[in-house]
């Protein structure tokens, strides 16, 4: 179970559902789609595709790569104005929407662009080079994390 903060639910409007739709998809067994009505905060639904996305560091064919893996990530998003720490404690992640001083990577993106990577619809790389990620940390680490973006 993630540790991050519950906030106020509110409705979605049905305009701004296409991009929820697409997040529905990673998420399609969480409980807050129940009866086909999204109720969620943006930044519940933005912890529940990072949770989704780290959990793939316990995935067997993963796991040898994370193993002994004690790093921290800082993933801040400006359109958001939010920030979430992944801890990776010898392999196990864990995610908290905090902040935190001297992480080992820092990652500043949008929901959105996270969102998207995470569902196949944007390319890390092409949005790397493009400026909608910006990232700071020992190269080594970073391309480790790249295999967590993979669908």
């Amino acid at each position: 179970m993630s540790e991050w903060a519950v906030l106020p639910r509110k409705k979605i409007p049905d305009e701004a559902k296409g991009d929820f739709d697409r997040l529905k998809r990673i998420l399609h067994n969480d409980a807050l789609f129940q009866m086909g009505r999204l109720e969620v905060t943006e930044i519940e639904a933005l912890a529940a595709a990072i949770e989704s996305m780290v959990k793939k560091a316990e995935d067997p064919r993963q796991q040898a790569r994370f193993k002994d893996y004690t790093r921290t990530l800082l993933m801040r998003f400006d359109d958001l104005n939010t920030e979430f720490v992944v801890r990776f404690d010898n392999g196990k992640p864990t995610v908290r929407q905090e902040g935190i001083e001297n992480p080992d990577m820092t990652v500043t993106t949008d929901s959105q662009t996270v969102i998207g990577i995470l569902q196949g619809d944007v390319s890390p790389m092409r949005a790397f080079m493009s400026g909608k990620i910006r990232a700071d940390g020992p190269a080594r680490d970073l391309m480790k994390l790249q295999h967590l973006l993979k669908k």
